[in-house]
């Protein structure tokens, strides 16, 4: 399933989403650009996702239907949120009430123009207020923002005094994560856009080493060292037999 915004087409036309998908049998549904601002696209490989309804929005194209290998009710969002404060509020209203009303499993992607954190900023821009009200929507639908690997950010305006903002991602049903623990949003390098691009599934990330701890109390007790002799002579066996010697 792929989620593209800002599309700029006006009249999407027969064959669009095979010109696009080369070499599959895929599906597709768009919303319309106004003049040649906004527009959004969805394709999916035909035997991935059977749509059987679909709401359309300048601001929001949600499919509903059955996925693949998913026992539940699939609705997927491609969101390409407002500039404008007040009508972003009133699409997580809407947003808000669709998602509620059914038993859904929901991915909702795209561009949601709100940073939720001052971590996920360089540059001008408010924060505080757009994040609350972004901050309410999610906890209202239920859905969770994953962490992003591969950068801190995915949209750069490319002037002379850079600014840098987390504002596209992907919200995903909790139900989902039950289902695949290793569920991951990674950040791909730019291309054409000012925008990287993300995608989403099962994977590994490597955080960095994990932190040691140790507490200086520990060696007040009395079993401290019988504890260390324990372990480094255990770990000595199983070096010595890893690497064939065997021993006692």
């Amino acid at each position: 399933m792929v989620f593209v915004q800002e599309t700029k087409i006006q009249n999407p036309y027969d064959g669009l989403y095979e010109k696009i998908w080369l070499k599959e049998s895929v599906q597709g549904r768009a919303v319309k650009s106004k003049g040649r601002a906004g527009g959004l696209l969805c394709i999916w490989q035909e035997g991935f996702f059977k749509v059987k309804e679909v709401i359309s929005h300048k601001h929001y194209l949600l499919l509903i239907g059955i996925a693949r290998g998913i026992r539940t009710k699939m609705g997927f969002g491609n969101v390409y949120a407002s500039n404008d404060e007040e009508e972003r509020n009133v699409v997580w209203h809407e947003l808000s009430q669709i998602i509620a009303d059914g038993d859904i499993s929901w991915v909702l992607g795209g561009d949601f123009k709100s940073v939720r954190n001052e971590e996920k900023r360089i540059g001008r821009g408010e924060v505080n207020r757009t994040a609350t009200s972004f901050d309410h929507f999610i906890n209202e639908v239920g859905l969770i923002d994953l962490s992003l690997a591969g950068s801190k950010f995915t949209w750069c305006n490319n002037k002379e005094e850079p600014a840098f903002n987390k504002l596209d991602r992907f919200l995903i049903d909790a139900d989902l994560l039950e289902m695949d623990e290793t569920m991951i949003q990674r950040c791909l390098p730019i291309s054409i856009s000012d925008h990287n691009p993300i995608i989403i599934g099962p994977g590994k990330v490597c955080w960095g080493p994990k932190p040691f701890k140790f507490f200086n109390r520990w060696m007040e007790e009395e079993s401290f060292n019988v504890v260390m002799k324990d372990y480094w002579i255990n770990k000595r066996r199983e070096n010595e037999e890893r690497k064939g010697f065997g021993g006692s």
